[in-house]
C-alpha cells in the first residue's frame, strides 16, 4: 500500500462456520503480504460466528464485519464487493485457509503485468491430508490473441470428461476490484451450486489481461459435516438460471472463442451428473448412458464413493448385481481396492467426474492387470452425440 490507499480486499462470507473462522482469518492475517482490508460478510450466522468476528475487529483494524440477514454466498460475496475499497479484490470462503505467501506472489504478478485477473491453482484438504489441483494451462501472461485462443478456449476440455483446464473457482484468484465487481453484481441470488462459475467465467471472458501462475495456494477444505451434498427441491430450477446465464455470455464470444459454448455444455453436464445424476443417466439395450455398453445381467463394481459415486450406486442398484462398491476412502458399505482379488465381475463403472482422477484409478486397474475393456467411465463422445441433451 502506498499514500494510505487500500491495495487488496479480502471479502470472506460468513455462515455458521465457528469451529474454522480463525483458522481462516488468521491465515489471511498472517500473509507475507500485508492485506489493506479483510471484509467478513456475516449472512445471518446462528452460531458463535459473529462472536468470533466481533474479536477480531476489536483487535486488528484491518477487519471490517458486515451483518445482514441470511441471503446466501451470492448475496454475502455482493455485500462485500460493493463494500470493498481496494484497487483489487479477492475472496477467501470461511471454512478455508491459504498459504501464507499466496497473495505476495500472485499480487507482485498483477502489478508487474498489469492484469485484470492472476489465477491459480487449488489445494484439496481433507484435514489427514492434502491433494494438489493445478490448472493446466501453461504459466504466463495472456493477452490478445494468445488469450483467446490458448486460455479461453480451452478453459474447459472438450476432448474428455471432466477436466477444467481453469479453475471455475472464484477464490483462487485476485481481480481489479472494478471488474470483479461488475460481473459478481450480474450472478443471480437464486444461484447456489456453480456461483463460481457464474462470476469467474464472465470475469475471464471480459479480461484483457490474464496471468496464470502455475501455484497452489488455496486449502479447499473438505467437510464431514458440510451440507453441499444436500438436495433442495428447486435445485434443477437455480441449474438452469446458472446455465442461461452462461449460455449469454457464450452467445456473446462465440465467433472470437472456439468452443465456448460446448465447454459450457461440458460444465452443465458435470454440474447435471453432479448435482440430478438422475436426470442424465438412462439404461437403454445393453447400454448405460453416458458409459456405453453394459448389459443389466452383468455384475458390476462401482469405483468412487464420492457424491457422483453414491448417486450411481443409488441408481444402479435396484437394476444391476452391485459385485463390490470401491473407495480409498474407507466410508461404510465399501471395499478397498484389494477386494477385486476375492470377487468375479463382468465390468467396473468409475463413478468419478474429474478426468485427471478418473485416469490415476484406471492407471492403477491397470497395473493390477484387470482387464482394462472391463472398465467404463463417462464417455464424452456419447455426451457430445447427445441430441436429447437441450431438453434436460
Amino acid at each position: 500500500m502506498c499514500n494510505n490507499k487500500i491495495e487488496l480486499s479480502v471479502i470472506v462470507p460468513v455462515y455458521n462456520v465457528a469451529p474454522y473462522l480463525e483458522r481462516c482469518l488468521d491465515s489471511i492475517l498472517n500473509q507475507t503480504y500485508s492485506v489493506g482490508e479483510i471484509i467478513c460478510v456475516d449472512d445471518g450466522s446462528t452460531d458463535s460466528s459473529p462472536d468470533v468476528l466481533k474479536k477480531y475487529s476489536q483487535r486488528e483494524s484491518r477487519v471490517r464485519v458486515i451483518h445482514k440477514e441470511n441471503g446466501g454466498l451470492v448475496s454475502a460475496r455482493k455485500a462485500g464487493i460493493a463494500a470493498a475499497k481496494g484497487e483489487y479484490a479477492t475472496y477467501v470462503d470461511s471454512d478455508d485457509w491459504i498459504e501464507k505467501n499466496m497473495y505476495e506472489e500472485m499480487m507482485l504478478a498483477m502489478r508487474e503485468h498489469d492484469a485484470d485477473i492472476v489465477t491459480s491453482g487449488t489445494i484439496r484438504d481433507y484435514g489427514t491430508y492434502c491433494v494438489s489441483e493445478p490448472e493446466h494451462i501453461r504459466p504466463g501472461v495472456y493477452q490478445g490473441q494468445k488469450l483467446k485462443r490458448e486460455l479461453l478456449a480451452n478453459m474447459i476440455a472438450t476432448d474428455r470428461f471432466f477436466k477444467c483446464n481453469i479453475s471455475q473457482h472464484v477464490y483462487n484468484k485476485i481481480y481489479k476490484r472494478e471488474l470483479l465487481k461488475t460481473y459478481q453484481m450480474l450472478v443471480d441470488d437464486y444461484i447456489n451450486v456453480g456461483e463460481d462459475a457464474a462470476c469467474a467465467f464472465p470475469c475471464l471472458l471480459h479480461a484483457v489481461k490474464v496471468v496464470v501462475t502455475g501455484k497452489n495456494y488455496y486449502h479447499y477444505c473438505l467437510r464431514s459435516d458440510s451440507i453441499m451434498g444436500t438436495k433442495k427441491k428447486d435445485e434443477l430450477e437455480r441449474h438452469y438460471v446458472l446455465f442461461a446465464a452462461l449460455e449469454k455470455e457464450g452467445k456473446q464470444c462465440e465467433k472470437q472463442i472456439p468452443n465456448i459454448l460446448l465447454q459450457f455444455d461440458f460444465l452443465r453436464y458435470h454440474d447435471l451428473l453432479l448435482q440430478r445424476a438422475e436426470r442424465v443417466i438412462r439404461f437403454g439395450a445393453g447400454e448405460l448412458f453416458p458409459f456405453g455398453n453394459l448389459n443389466e445381467n452383468e455384475k458390476i463394481v462401482i469405483y468412487g464413493a464420492g457424491k457422483f459415486g453414491m448417486e450411481l450406486k443409488h441408481l444402479l442398484e435396484h437394476r444391476y448385481q452391485i459385485a463390490a462398491w470401491i473407495d480409498k476412502s474407507r466410508k461404510p458399505g465399501t471395499q478397498t481396492i484389494d477386494y477385486l482379488e476375492r470377487i468375479l465381475f463382468d465390468k467396473i463403472l468409475i463413478g468419478i467426474l474429474v478426468s485427471d482422477v478418473v485416469e490415476e484409478v484406471k492407471r492403477e486397474l491397470e497395473q493390477r492387470q484387470i482387464d482394462m475393456k472391463k472398465v467404463l467411465s463417462v464417455d464424452y463422445r456419447l455426451l457430445i452425440k447427445d441430441s436429447g441433451f437441450q431438453q434436460l
